[in-house]
Formats: C-alpha cells, structure tokens, sequence
C-alpha cells in the first residue's frame, strides 16, 4: 500500500469541482469523492482556483481560455485577475484533457460598482435601455473590435499567449471587464445592442476608458441623448469633467464631440487626443419633435399617385404591412425593413412617408433629420424599374417635394456596394437625382456615399418628374472613386 496522501475531488451535479480533500493512504476506500491519481492530486492541489472538471470518466480542464477565465471568475477572481491568471494553467492543460464539448461553465461573479446607471429606461422611447455589459456579449464585443481594428484578430505573440489564437481580442476586452471601479453598460433597443461604454470611476477622476457603436447610422444628437443618465451618474458622484481618448486619423469624430458635448482638447499623444468633457446637463434637449408638413398634408400627382405623411395611430398597420409587399412577413428582407422602420421612427424621430396609388399602399419610406438642413433617408419596399414602372417615378417627386416643405436642402445617404450594383435600383437612384460622393470600404461591407440636391430636384417640372431619362447612368461600384 502506498504511504502517499490520497487526493478525492467532489464534483457538484454539473460536474464542475470545487472541493478537493485529502485523506491518509488507507483511509475508507467507500469515504465520498472521486479518488484521483496522485500526480493529478497534487496538480490540483497547487491550483489557487478550481477549474477542473469531472464528466463521470474523468477529470479535464477547459483548454480554451474563454472558458477557463469564466471558471476563474466564479472562484471570485474579476475579469483582470483571471486574465492575468490564465497562463500559471498551462501545466495543468498539459496534463488533463479539454472539458467535453457542450460543458457550461459556472456562472461567474460580478464585481463592479453598485451605482452603475444601468438598468435606466427612456421614457420617450419603449425598448431603448442602459443594461450591464455581461460576458455573453463578448462574442459579439470581440468581432466589433476585430472589425474596427482595436484588436487584432490572431494573437499577435509569438508563441501565441492566448489558447486559442483567434480568442485574443475576446481576451482583451475580457480583462476589463467586472473592474470594481468601472461601469460596463450597454446601450439596447427592443434587446438589439446599439453601442457599449465602459467608464472608469476611480475617486480622482472620471474617464470613458472605451466606447464603440454597433451602428452609426443614428444622428449625433441620438447618441448625446443616449449619454444623459451616464452624466447624470457622474454628476451624482461628485465628477464636474469626464476625460476620454479619440482617434487622431478621426478628425470628424472630434469635431463632432467637441459641437456636441462641448469638449475640450487637453492632451495630445501619439496616436489619440484626450478630451475633456464638462458635465453640462443643459446640452441634453430630448428627442427633437418629428419633421411634418402639417397634420393632413397630402401630395397628388399623376396616375392615382398620392403621397402623405404616416400618422402616430398607424404605425402598427403599415410596420405589419410591410410583410405583404415583400411577399411574406417572412421574407428576411420584410424583418429587416420593418426593423429599420422601427429605428427611424422610434430612435430618431423619423417621418414615414406613404406612396399609394389608387389606394394602395406601394411605397414607405422614412426620413431622418442627419444635420439641421441635412436628411437621410431609406426605402422599406422594394424598388422598382422606373424605366417602367410610372407610379414609381411621380411617388419619388411627392417625397422630394414633402422634404423641401420641412426644411431639407439635401438628402445624403449610404448604399451597400452589392445593392448598389443592381441594374435596377442604380436606375432608380440616377432617377431621384442622386450623384456619388465616393466609395467606402472600412464598413462590414462597402459603401457608396450618396447625396441630392433636393431644392435642384424641385426645379423639375412634372414632365421631368414623369418621364424616365436614361442618361447619364450613374458608374458601378468600381468605377466610384474612394473615399
């Protein structure tokens, strides 16, 4: 019989081991636990947390990092310290397998400070919120950085430090996340992330230590009154400033800020300038009041044509009837027209426009204030050939006209690349009088930047309007010079 100390794991019923006891060499062989083999004992013994894992044939450790910080964390470590933690496993990964396919890791704790503004609801607008950032948005926290080139997408150490390779920029963010002196929040509509912020809280100062958006495709006054309860916070601590770092090769985005929030430069570094933000309540106005022509504005024009504004009861109707006129309320491009309908009119305070002809319902568009005389627009239907198809032609005069009524110069936009090369919708663009601006390529996917001239498009006169031209035909994405 050996004289070594015997190891005994006790799993819980999801097979995680949080209890690892030591018995003498010929104590009762029926005693509770799982007998271990000696080295593996005393390998686990050395360990400061327990990430083992018994699946009822024996014992494995997560090999993925993703998975062992999350282990980690629900021995209390935060999200710093597990990081900092993974690698003193390695040995251990060495001599245990992986953890089965499909293993939940244990819920993590939480650390992070107890006057976090998350959990805030905008009374103005249903479904938008502040909520905790959890670690099951790292996936998708992970990729928006990848994307955006925060992080790389591979480890960029060699050897890699991170297990696996492609998991380094969820690692990253990972570590500084459940920080106690550090809000980690999320901004959601109807539960689809918009953007996340996580803000430093220490006594001596306060500082946006990271912020990115999911989409930029809302106004800059959106995402300053989206900011309100996260000042309101700060201003409840004590704070009179907060402090964030902005890109240099973003010019635009710290012009922005600076018109926006009233933010100072302080510091200049090599790659970033610090600013400096007063908490000035007075610059959160609200939701700005929706763009109209008046209440009963209606435009006729030829064939049974008739343009008017959509009214605040109907907005269910037409959200539902967008099903139909894509063929299906099944139909992905239905879910996502009546997705961006929900945005314009709820986030941005849009204006719906209806095209109907002999009182049917052909056409929605809607239409957002991007600068003071400055719209952007998106159509919900679909696009037909104008070289063809009259109704469409005289709608599209109908909404130039509404727009000029409100207040609009122009109208600017953003066309994917692949939508932009459909024959058809190029004709229905070169229609409504658009030029383009240039090509994009550091969004998901290609842009084509757009605008119209409205007041121009309003000097037409209805044979213009009504009569399809087909010169000049606007270029292929290709041949649309960068940007």
């Amino acid at each position: 019989m050996s004289d070594l100390p015997r190891y005994r794991a006790h799993p819980d019923s999801d097979g995680w081991i949080n209890t690892l006891t030591v018995t003498e060499a010929w104590a009762d062989e029926e005693e509770p636990g799982i007998v271990l083999d000696d080295d593996l004992g005393r390998a686990l013994a050395r360990t400061t947390a327990m990430v083992a894992h018994y699946d009822g044939t024996r014992v494995g450790v997560p090999h993925d990092d993703r998975v062992l910080w999350r282990a980690l964390r629900a021995s209390g470590r935060t999200g710093g310290e597990a990081c900092g933690e993974r690698t003193s496993y390695r040995a251990l990964q060495a001599q245990c397998p992986d953890i089965p396919a499909g293993v939940t890791p244990p819920s993590p704790l939480s650390h992070r400070p107890d006057d976090e503004p998350s959990g805030y609801d905008f009374a103005d607008v249903p479904g938008l919120r502040w909520v905790s950032l959890r670690y099951e948005h790292l996936d998708l926290i992970a990729a928006l950085a990848i994307e955006t080139g925060l992080y790389p997408a591979q480890c960029p150490n060699r050897p890699a430090c991170c297990r696996p390779a492609e998991a380094h920029a969820w690692l990253q963010l990972a570590n500084r996340l459940d920080h106690a002196e550090a809000w980690q929040m999320m901004l959601e509509f109807q539960g689809q992330p918009l953007q996340f912020e996580l803000v430093l809280v220490p006594p001596q100062r306060a500082t946006i230590s990271l912020t990115m958006h999911f989409t930029r495709e809302r106004p800059h006054w959106f995402w300053r009154e989206a900011e309100r309860p996260i000042f309101q916070a700060l201003r409840a601590r004590g704070y009179q400033s907060v402090r964030a770092r902005t890109r240099k090769d973003r010019p635009d985005w710290i012009d922005a800020l600076k018109r926006n929030y009233g933010a100072v430069e302080v510091q200049e570094l090599d790659a970033v300038k610090v600013l400096e933000f007063p908490l000035d309540l007075a610059r959160f106005s609200g939701w700005p009041a929706r763009r109209s022509a008046g209440v009963g504005w209606s435009w006729s024009g030829r064939g049974g044509v008739v343009v008017r504004e959509m009214q605040a009861g109907e907005y269910s109707q037409i959200r539902d009837a967008l099903g139909p006129l894509w063929g299906s309320a099944a139909n992905p491009a239905a879910q996502d027209a009546q997705r961006r309908m929900e945005e314009y009119w709820n986030l941005d305070r849009g204006t719906t426009l209806l095209g109907i002809v002999n009182g049917q319902l052909v056409q929605v568009h809607s239409f957002r204030e991007r600068r003071p005389r400055v719209a952007s627009g998106v159509v919900h239907t679909r696009v037909t050939d104008p070289a063809a198809d009259a109704a469409i032609r005289t709608i599209r005069q109908g909404f130039n006209v509404w727009a000029v009524q409100v207040g609009y110069d122009a109208l600017t936009g953003f066309v994917p690349e692949t939508t932009w090369n459909n024959v058809v919708f190029r004709r229905y663009l070169q229609h409504i009088g658009v030029t383009p601006l240039g090509r994009w390529t550091k969004f998901r996917q290609p842009m084509i930047e757009t605008t119209i001239d409205l007041a121009a498009m309003l000097a037409r006169s209805d044979d213009e309007w009504n009569t399809w031209t087909p010169t000049p035909p606007l270029p292929p994405a290709d041949q649309v010079p960068p940007l």
